[in-house]
């Protein structure tokens, strides 16, 4: 029967996209989360009030998590067991089959039984109780247990614990006490991933251990880890916990709980604390009641005073010497788990009415003065935040004891606002006062409230002050630009104070604030008081049969056919922006825009589709204005001076405010995360080359790491171009120009450095000088033939591309086959010594540029939804990439045969002396076991002694290139050592002559040049 990975396939669906086929106007929080009417039942139940009814029902779109809090319903799930009910479907495997033929095809297997020949067989009942054995007589590992588990021998025995080799094994049953798998734990591993695994085929996550609930059970414990299981066994109480971490949890699970009353005890750290709320929200339709018991956090004992970490059940065992009696005290006042907070968050966001509704205004325009103290509402992007935020009154009642009856009163009490009674402040959005109170110190803190209120500051101590306190972030913010073509363009950057939690950084919003002039310095300032999250043209983009007919304009069949309509297109660009002899560049430019983000290749998941390149070429060839025009025409897009920019400019970095708290600010391919950049000018890139290498592990990966004194990680999947002039060299970086090189391809190493870093491209291309066209000054005017390829449709289908998710490119059968032909082709002709054509990673780069190509072309299935990859795209990036590379302006072809030739073996047969020492297995041996020789080495190797015998036998090493001298040493080279593995008494190998037959077989046809 077929079958699909429950996990693999929730990571495939668009949450919103499918939940907004059952609801409309889903709005969510910064947290995720949207509150929505249940589909389930009628929500049609008004309050005493007569108000209208309540939405009882919210959706996490991060996760995809359905909930109805309603007692009439109560239902909750994930995303399939949601469409299961919806849909009606018979059970999950059901649901999840459509659900994959929906939007992962690729995901569906042919059976859902795992091949028994990669299962590792399971230990026998005599294995296991030898284990057991094994672990009485071990005395250290006992002392272990006692000593970092605080568990003893009896427990273990009755969990059938045992040790085989250096690690000790845990069984896992399931409900008719059958061995499902065994967790072999190592105390003190090499590596952490490795601290415990599984019998290889049987590591499926299961509730441990399972006979737990064959007792009558009214309370049960889930904890984190099975050593902490273990340990509340041994104390008397029943416990469970997940083979696989708090982060993973089965919905059928589930079951197990229903009608009892769940602890969650995970652990005190970051991802226990996230598990645990999850697990709560997760078990609280099913359980009679749902708590969470927090360990509390310990003083580290082997660390600097006062310096504190997390702790799990065993630690308060071990470390504060808890008994049964304390584990009770601790467990009985666990916190009752309700609705989430952020769940909560929602409805007060949602239910609250402001008394004066927000006017809405332009983000520069928030900050003038006629908005002061007036409710006002703006759309922004979180450029960073301050991680640590401040604590501040949000509520204060004062009373003084002198004041009431009968109280020691003195002159200054009289006028005193306290006497006889108290005086309650609010502080919130609507309260200037509140940035008093932000950064300050807390007698700085009374001081401001006691001026509030009115009593004499030499009282601050004697009044009673009662406060209830709030949070405030401080956020920095700046636009919310979806292109930028002017390069001049300066950016705002504004500090904010944030009453809304859980603002996220790097994410856009539309802000409810109050601009105020910051008491300290009399800058502007907003206090925010709400945020929705505001979506992006990509996510809002939705195609339309109207749309779909319109971008028809762009379509085109056959190799010959996409020629034309370029040359079509191209044609109108040239008479708009007096652009000539950059057709290339052009194309190099639609490539780059129209790239996807990821997409399958045959089932190879191919995370980074977006695209990476470099357009190398001599001044004044309008490589930067062109790109302007690019942008300002897809209106998508930003260009950035390299001049001066930094890897912190770039991506993110740390900075410290007023000397207290850091604070992670994200750069600009963050900030454009899903857009594209055009980098120009990155020759005059401070320390460039460090830089570039800086930068290498975000181009690959996507995502940005801030690793500093205040870490910070964020999604940076940003399509850039680099734009630059050849340089000289680092020590004189000026310009050169193309024709100074013999082979032009050669500037690209001088200019990015390592080859690891060039290799992050996608493609290269060159744009040289041409003397004989007088480059034209754009005129700002409109031509007088109507336009076809509008900025409009061309708008519309940049980002249509970019709207694209995995499961909808699709490639045709033939256009995979072209693929690899193609790439046979490219790596027999272009040389990886400066590494842009890799035989490893070739087949990716045609097929994300293809992807582009088809996305260019607007080449789609019947509903405009898919990408269509054919055959002629392939070829036409195929073809076009062979043109880029064999150009004048790189001359990559010739580079590769020159140096193809250089590293060629000479005709060493020939010689003597060489022919008779190779033939001897035992020199070959010793020639191909040394990585490098003496000069005197290779004397006694070849036997020669006379000194002309040995100025010959030098000569002609290095002139067939045999050999090559590194510093004082000679190397044997990668040609001369293949000879010798491959050795026969001709000197030739056997398989030279196929391999150029089979190159000949599969020459594509456009490809015109000689492999």
């Amino acid at each position: 029967m077929p079958y699909v990975d429950f996990q693999q396939l929730q990571d495939h669906i668009p949450y919103r996209e499918f939940y907004e086929q059952y609801f409309q106007s889903l709005r969510p929080n910064p947290s995720g989360w949207a509150q929505t009417f249940c589909c389930f039942h009628p929500d049609n139940e008004r309050s005493s009030a007569g108000h209208a009814p309540k939405k009882s029902a919210a959706i996490n779109l991060n996760s995809g998590w359905f909930q109805c809090y309603s007692p009439v319903c109560g239902f909750s799930g994930g995303i399939i067991a949601f469409y299961q009910k919806k849909e009606g479907k018979a059970g999950l495997k059901d649901a999840a089959l459509e659900l994959a033929q929906r939007y992962a095809p690729t995901l569906i297997k042919a059976s859902d039984k795992i091949d028994e020949e990669k299962k590792e067989p399971l230990p026998s009942a005599e294995i296991i109780e030898k284990s057991r054995e094994a672990l009485k007589r071990s005395e250290p590992i006992l002392t272990w247990f006692r000593n970092q588990r605080n568990l003893e021998l009896p427990i273990l025995e009755k969990f059938n614990i045992g040790i085989v080799e250096d690690r000790i094994w845990i069984p896992i049953y399931d409900s008719n006490n059958q061995l499902v798998n065994v967790r072999k734990y190592h105390p003190m591993p090499s590596n952490p991933s490795f601290k415990i695994i599984n019998f290889r085929g049987h590591g499926t996550a299961r509730l441990y251990p399972l006979s737990v609930f064959a007792k009558e059970l009214d309370t049960i414990i889930v904890c984190e880890g099975e050593w902490d299981a273990i340990l509340c066994h041994q104390m008397g109480f029943n416990a469970v916990t997940g083979t696989s971490g708090a982060g993973t949890w089965r919905d059928h699970w589930n079951r197990y709980f229903k009608d009892l009353k769940v602890i969650i005890a995970y652990d005190n750290d970051k991802e226990g604390i996230h598990g645990g709320k999850q697990r709560a929200a997760t078990l609280l339709p099913y359980a009679k009641e749902v708590s969470i018991a927090l360990p509390p956090r310990l003083p580290y004992l082997f660390k600097k005073k006062h310096e504190r970490i997390t702790k799990d059940l065993s630690d308060l065992a071990i470390h504060l010497k808890w008994d049964k009696k304390k584990f009770e005290e601790f467990f009985a006042a666990a916190k009752p788990y309700h609705v989430s907070e952020s769940v909560k968050t929602l409805h007060a966001m949602q239910e609250s009415d402001d008394e004066d509704k927000p006017m809405d205004v332009s983000f520069p325009g928030a900050r003038e003065s006629k908005n002061y103290a007036k409710p006002i509402r703006f759309a922004a992007t979180v450029e960073g935040k301050k991680y640590v935020p401040y604590v501040v009154p949000q509520q204060v009642v004062a009373s003084c004891e002198k004041t009431k009856e009968g109280g020691q009163r003195n002159k200054t009490c009289g006028g005193c606002p306290l006497i006889e009674k108290t005086k309650t402040l609010t502080f919130d959005h609507r309260s200037q006062e509140i940035l008093s109170l932000i950064d300050v110190s807390e007698m700085m803190q009374k001081r401001a409230i006691a001026s509030q209120i009115g009593f004499p500051d030499r009282c601050v101590k004697i009044v009673n002050l009662t406060l209830k306190m709030q949070n405030v972030e401080e956020i920095t913010l700046t636009d919310t630009i979806e292109w930028k073509a002017d390069i001049t363009y300066e950016l705002i950057h504004q500090t904010a104070y944030s009453l809304v939690k859980g603002i996220e950084a790097n994410r856009p919003y539309r802000f409810f604030a109050v601009m105020y002039p910051h008491p300290l310095s009399q800058e502007v300032t907003f206090i925010i008081y709400k945020a929705e999250p505001a979506e992006q043209s990509i996510d809002k983009f939705k195609m339309t049969p109207e749309m779909k007919q319109d971008l028809t304009v762009f379509q085109a069949d056959g190799l010959k056919g996409l020629e034309k309509k370029l040359d079509d297109i191209y044609d109108e660009y040239e008479k708009y922006w007096k652009r000539y002899e950059l057709r290339d560049y052009f194309f190099a430019l639609d490539l780059f825009f129209h790239s996807v983000i990821s997409f399958h290749l045959r089932g190879e998941m191919v995370k980074k589709g977006w695209m990476d390149a470099l357009v190398i070429g001599d001044t004044r060839t309008a490589k930067s204005t062109t790109a302007e025009f690019m942008i300002q025409h897809y209106r998508a897009g930003e260009i950035i001076s390299a001049e001066g920019a930094t890897f912190a400019g770039l991506v993110g970095g740390t900075q410290q405010v007023g000397g207290k708290n850091w604070s992670v600010t994200w750069g600009a391919l963050v900030r454009n995360d899903r857009r594209a950049v055009i980098l120009d000018e990155i020759s005059g890139m401070k320390d460039r080359k460090i830089t570039i290498g800086q930068l290498s592990g975000v181009r690959s990966s996507g995502v940005a790491d801030i690793t500093k004194i205040q870490g910070g990680r964020a999604l940076a999947r940003t399509r850039l171009l680099m734009l630059s002039n050849p340089v000289s060299s680092d020590n004189n970086p000026q310009t050169k120009w193309l024709s100074e090189y013999s082979q032009p391809v050669r500037s690209i190493p001088e200019l990015i450095g390592e080859n690891a870093d060039i290799a992050r491209l996608d493609f290269a291309l060159g744009v040289r000088k041409n003397k004989d066209v007088q480059e034209k000054i754009y005129e700002m005017r409109q031509a007088q033939l109507p336009r076809k390829f509008t900025a409009d449709r061309c708008h519309k289908l940049v980002t249509w591309a970019w709207s694209r998710k995995p499961h909808q490119v699709q490639f045709e059968d033939m256009a995979v086959t072209r693929i690899v032909e193609c790439v046979k082709v490219h790596v027999k002709k272009y040389w990886s010594g400066i590494p842009l054509v890799l035989e490893a990673e070739h087949h990716k780069i045609l097929a994300k540029t293809a992807v582009a190509c088809a996305a260019r072309f607007f080449s789609c299935d019947e509903t405009g939804e898919q990408i269509v990859v054919k055959p002629e795209h392939v070829e036409l990036v195929a073809k076009k990439l062979d043109a880029f590379y064999s150009s004048t302006s790189l001359a990559y072809d010739s580079f590769s045969e020159l140096e193809r030739k250089l590293a060629q073996l000479g005709d060493i047969e020939n010689v003597d002396v060489i022919k008779n020492a190779i033939s001897k297995d035992h020199i070959r041996d010793q020639l191909m076991r040394n990585p490098s020789f003496q000069k005197s080495d290779i004397y006694d190797i070849f036997r020669v002694t006379a000194p002309a015998d040995k100025q010959h036998l030098m000569n002609k090493l290095i002139n067939l290139n045999a050999f090559k001298r590194a510093g004082s040493y000679l190397r044997p080279t990668e040609s001369f050592l293949d000879h010798l593995r491959n050795y026969n008494h001709d000197g030739k190998k056997d398989t030279e002559e196929k391999v150029e037959t089979d190159v000949e077989e599969m020459k594509p046809s456009w490809f015109e040049g000689d492999a």
